[in-house]
């Protein structure tokens, strides 16, 4: 079998082998499952080509870097696939070859690119690729800055382990609002099966859209095609991976958690509820409920994703951070790109400091 590094130009050569790769990576996020990055291409892929860059050793496949190329004032920018959806990038290894994968990456760019940008976005700062790359890349030529925190929950074996972990004010209002519920209503928590599922997306979907324009500020599933990408994802992992909760008070919708469940990893995407029953904390009833479920599946984390609302923060998490890093190669063409990048990048910084969202 043939060693070193090789170009892939279309997700669908490695559909079969990817999912079961990535679960046995030292990384396994969902962010960088087949489903998600094959969606985000048929959405959001125009302009977009994929250049996956595949890393082999005797013992075959060692590695993966999923990225594309697009055009950015006339260069070739590389950057993620996903990118724009999702909460954290990062290369695919096997563990034991993030040396070998890091040192050989920034040659394999060269000859397999032609990038004159190397945009790489949401990088966990404790990504073992990520750690090592710096070492390998041009001097001068880099460029490193924060971009979002993530809150999570490390995860015990038990449920009545995890309540052990709070005190007894949490631990009432664990209790609190599921009593106060039962006594005025009936009601029960639902995952979406195929017959409801799109009905229950676009519900959660409205209800998101009404509580950030009440704040003056535009939810994302106003965005062109967001609707669309996290259907096409919904209805690929139903069954799966999907996690979509609905809290149905008297027959009615009162709440949705929506999330997945990948590599011993629980992702929060997000929760909605109806204001009318607001009195009676759905959200955060599905918010515990999610946490519950998780544990009895093995999963070792609970992950809020980006951004350090109240709500994550009273569950008293660890935070992780993203950083970005911008590669430039020689000439003015790249150097003005990088610098425009750059500002974009600060003034975003600077929005998402005064939302209080990093």
């Amino acid at each position: 079998m043939s060693t070193g590094w090789d170009r892939i130009d279309s997700l669908r050569e490695l559909e079969g082998s990817w999912n079961s790769f990535l679960l046995a990576s030292s990384t396994p996020d969902f962010f960088r499952s087949w489903e998600w990055l094959d969606a985000w291409l048929a959405v959001f892929g125009a302009g977009k080509r994929p250049c996956i860059l595949a890393y082999y050793d005797r013992d075959g496949l060692a590695g993966l870097a999923p990225l594309c190329g697009t055009s950015f004032l006339g260069l070739k920018r590389i950057t993620f696939l996903g990118a724009g959806v999702s909460d954290r990038h990062g290369f695919i290894v096997r563990p034991g070859k993030e040396d070998a994968f890091a040192r050989g990456l920034p040659q394999a760019l060269d000859e397999h690119t032609g990038w004159q940008l190397c945009d790489f976005q949401e990088l966990p700062v404790d990504d073992p690729i990520s750690q090592r790359l710096h070492a390998h890349l041009p001097p001068g030529m880099t460029q490193v800055s924060l971009q979002s925190k993530l809150p999570y929950l490390t995860l015990p074996a038990t449920w009545e382990e995890f309540l052990g972990g709070y005190g007894k004010k949490r631990r009432d209002k664990i209790k609190y609002y599921p009593r106060m519920l039962s006594r005025d209503h009936q009601w029960s928590i639902e995952e979406a099966d195929r017959e409801n599922l799109q009905d229950r997306l676009d519900t959660l979907a409205s209800l998101n859209v009404h509580r950030w324009l009440r704040k003056g500020i535009p939810s994302s599933f106003l965005q062109p095609g967001f609707r669309l990408f996290h259907a096409r994802v919904a209805k690929s992992l139903l069954g799966r991976a999907l996690r979509l909760y609905t809290l149905i008070v008297d027959g009615r919708p009162a709440a949705f958690l929506y999330g997945y469940s990948f590599g011993g990893r629980f992702s929060f995407y997000l929760c909605a509820q109806d204001d009318h029953f607001s009195r009676y904390g759905p959200g955060f009833i599905l918010q515990v409920e999610a946490i519950r479920r998780a544990i009895e599946e093995g999963c070792l984390t609970f992950d809020f994703l980006k951004g350090l609302e109240d709500y994550k923060m009273h569950w008293k998490p660890q935070v992780a951070v993203n950083q970005r890093l911008l590669v430039r190669c020689g000439g003015w063409g790249s150097r003005i790109g990088a610098s425009l990048i750059w500002a974009e990048h600060g003034l975003i910084q600077g929005i998402k400091r005064k939302a209080k969202r990093i």
